[in-house]
């Protein structure tokens, strides 16, 4: 199951930035993360999501911060992911 609907929340200093997706979507079931992590094409960040991990490619990231206003992000209706590894 993927990440939870809504705001990902704060975390507790283990996140190096958010990760805002746009049309992208994170990936939480094996087959996917496989996939994403075997291509070396593209940036992979691995994200919260509720209570667990996932990994995304694509979307936007903000490296540090506090959790972005979305709006002002151009992701207005989207949803921020703490970034935990890049």
């Amino acid at each position: 199951m993927g990440p939870s609907a809504g705001s990902a929340g704060a975390t507790t200093g283990l996140s190096t930035g958010w990760w805002m997706g746009g049309g992208s979507a994170p990936a939480s079931d094996l087959a996917s993360i496989r996939r994403l992590l075997h291509d070396l094409r593209e940036a992979v960040y691995v994200i919260r999501g509720g209570n667990s991990f996932a990994v995304a490619q694509g979307g936007m990231a903000q490296m540090g911060g506090d959790e972005p206003q979305l709006e002002l992000a151009g992701q207005a209706g989207g949803q921020a992911f703490p970034v935990l590894g890049y």
